[in-house]
């Protein structure tokens, strides 16, 4: 999966948030988390939501692809991954509105594992917090990619840089004590 119009170390040439209609056709290259893999229809097609801290996307496995099929709904929540695959646009009946990728899906061409998430100690979903703040504290990476905490890091992160930006500016010094 690494991309050969990028540095070396560059896997992915785009994030999953930044994918938009206007890129259909392209072929891209994601790394990300797995949310919850899903298998729809008689035929099993796979739809495999991959998030990173730009945002989520939505990949299929075609019906065609067996193997690849298997191996992706067998993947668990929270394992990375880097895909390989062809953005395509949705059908109307399709789109997800409620997402900024909404229109859009990448068609799975090739998946790499890069790391198997093992069992969860808690639910990952939005909202809800670990059965305990000991376990939260304890497994708080995990904690840390939901939505709500990615958004406070965000933030504070926001304030500190305008904090620093207003005394550089101001000719002042930050002093770490």
């Amino acid at each position: 999966c690494r991309n050969a119009h990028h540095s070396s170390f560059t896997y992915r040439s785009h994030t999953c948030g930044e994918l938009r209609e206007v890129h259909a056709g392209e072929h891209v290259t994601l790394c990300g988390w797995i949310k919850r893999p899903r298998v729809l229809g008689s035929r099993g097609t796979v739809f495999l939501p991959l998030t990173d801290a730009t945002g989520l996307v939505q990949v299929s496995c075609a019906d065609d692809l067996k193997e690849m099929r298997e191996f992706v709904s067998s993947l668990r929540a929270e394992s990375v991954v880097c895909v390989e695959g062809v953005v395509e646009k949705r059908p109307e009946k399709d789109i997800n509105k409620t997402l900024a990728t909404g229109d859009i899906e990448v068609r799975l061409s090739k998946v790499e594992l890069l790391n198997e998430a093992s069992d969860l100690p808690f639910q990952l979903s939005e909202g809800a917090p670990p059965a305990s703040e000991e376990l939260g504290l304890r497994e708080r990476h995990l904690f840390l990619r939901t939505a709500g905490m990615q958004k406070n890091l965000r933030l504070r992160s926001d304030v500190a840089m305008a904090m620093r930006e207003f005394l550089q500016n101001e000719n002042g010094v930050e002093n770490e004590m």
